[in-house]
């Protein structure tokens, strides 16, 4: 399978839709700690179904914790114990995968929120396929912005 471009940036209050958000204050009235992933489609009708089709997957120590269609409008919160996490971030469809690492600190309440922006284009096999985007961000108990991911 081909290897898909890569890009990981810092995550920002704008590239958080609604659903996301408001599953993210629920996490923080409860004083959860965890990880809330989401997925954006780059597809204009995410009802059809296409053989680019993209899913996101987070595990950890070996173990699937969640993944999530670019078919679904939902976003999924795993509760996580406080402490140090070496996350992997997997993203894979039918012409190709990417996945990378990262180690994340969760203190109590902190939720690392993830946001990815699948690859796939319409073209079969078409060379000039846009990169894959994972945008990161932790916000820590009693913060409103982001704090970014380090490697």
């Amino acid at each position: 399978m081909k290897e898909y471009a890569l890009e990981v940036g810092d995550l920002d209050w704008e590239m958080v839709p609604p659903g996301a958000k408001w599953r993210l204050s629920r996490a923080r009235k409860k004083q959860r700690t965890g990880i809330l992933l989401y997925v954006v489609s780059r597809a204009k009708n995410v009802d059809t179904v296409s053989s680019n089709w993209r899913i996101a997957i987070l595990s950890r120590e070996g173990r699937t914790l969640c993944g999530i269609s670019t078919q679904s409008p939902f976003t999924k919160f795993v509760p996580l114990p406080s402490g140090l996490h070496r996350i992997r971030f997997d993203s894979a469809g039918n012409y190709g995968a990417v996945d990378f690492f990262r180690n994340v600190l969760l203190g109590e309440r902190d939720v690392l929120v993830a946001r990815c922006q699948p690859g796939y284009s319409w073209k079969p096999f078409d060379r000039n396929r846009p990169p894959e985007r994972w945008h990161l961000g932790v916000l820590l108990d009693g913060e409103q912005d982001f704090s970014p991911v380090t490697r």
